[in-house]
């Protein structure tokens, strides 16, 4: 596997080399064209002009696939450098999990549980299908319809959100209880420019967005002591290294209710930050994996090791 994803690397970075080098060659025969007749340049410069553009295309398309190659290395390769000892056995309820990402949810301190285990009435909750982030061709893309349902299965008032992006998930929040108001930090545009066209589209201008407040900061500088002890829910989706995780992490902690709730997302292989300080997290406060998604979730009070899921109905998987 290793072998045939390195292989892939290369013939990319000579597809790249070779793109290149045809543009070279084009600037170099258009410097040769400036003494020439008018006409001859100005058709040559126009010739050369489009196989220019048709270069850069392939340059940008060879580029993404470039990136999507790499990602595939990072999610298959991740963790191994701390992978837990061979005897801590792997989880064959999450067949879906890479085999080391199973070793450590095996070593931490995280139970695993249905969300109906864990909130009894999810399923009779009604969310818009707006809620599914499908745009992110993710196996996942149905995490955030479960963090708004959570919302309002928890009839959250007071909701704190790290990472807004386009505010899908934000506006959604907003639909927890009549009363609900929901604030999301995000860097300021001028710090994340390709993000800034796209930010928090999906509350602006709609009936739920005078229940939002936006705010732009480094979640590094963000002071969470007014807000203190004042959260009845919160998300922490933000910048995913380990550094940045931990800092949001100890701010919503900061911020949050007695019995309240706080998710993290993106529990995966694909997000080494998450998963090393979540295992660390879980050592002095265990926590909830959702099964079958990427979240994890901490309820002030509940000892995730004690608790026992309420007895399933019977269904056709069991």
């Amino acid at each position: 596997m290793i072998t045939s994803l390195t292989d892939r690397i290369k013939e990319y970075f000579e597809r790249l080399t070779g793109e290149f080098s045809t543009l070279r060659s084009s600037l170099g025969a258009l410097s040769s064209l400036v003494a020439d007749k008018h006409k001859q340049a100005r058709d040559q410069v126009d010739r050369l002009a489009r196989a220019m553009k048709d270069d850069h295309a392939v340059q940008m398309k060879a580029q993404v696939e470039l990136g999507r190659t790499l990602n595939i290395i990072r999610q298959e390769l991740l963790l191994v450098y701390e992978r837990p000892s061979a005897n801590a056995g792997g989880n064959a309820d999450a067949p879906d999990d890479p085999p080391i990402l199973r070793d450590f949810v095996a070593g931490s301190r995280i139970k695993e549980v249905y969300p109906t285990d864990l909130f009894p009435t999810l399923e009779r909750v009604t969310m818009p299908v707006g809620a599914i982030h499908e745009e992110t061709q993710h196996p996942n893309q149905a995490d955030l319809l479960y963090v708004a349902a959570i919302a309002k299965v928890r009839e959250a008032e007071r909701i704190f959100e790290f990472g807004t992006y386009q505010g899908r998930t934000t506006y959604h929040l907003a639909l927890a209880s009549p009363n609900a108001h929901v604030t999301t930090l995000n860097l300021p545009p001028e710090q994340d420019p390709s993000v800034a066209p796209f930010l928090g589209i999906m509350f602006k201008g709609s009936d739920r967005e005078q229940q939002i407040t936006q705010l732009y900061s480094d979640s590094r500088t963000f002071d969470p002591n007014p807000y203190a002890a004042s959260m009845d829910y919160i998300f922490i989706d933000g910048d995913h290294s380990y550094e940045l995780v931990k800092n949001d992490t100890e701010k919503a902690l900061a911020m949050l209710k007695p019995g309240g709730v706080m998710i993290w997302h993106d529990y995966a292989a694909k997000s080494p930050g998450v998963v090393r300080y979540i295992k660390e997290f879980a050592e002095e406060r265990p926590v909830f994996r959702l099964r079958h998604t990427c979240l994890i979730v901490y309820v002030d009070g509940v000892d995730a090791m004690a608790f026992t899921p309420p007895p399933r109905r019977k269904s056709w998987m069991s």
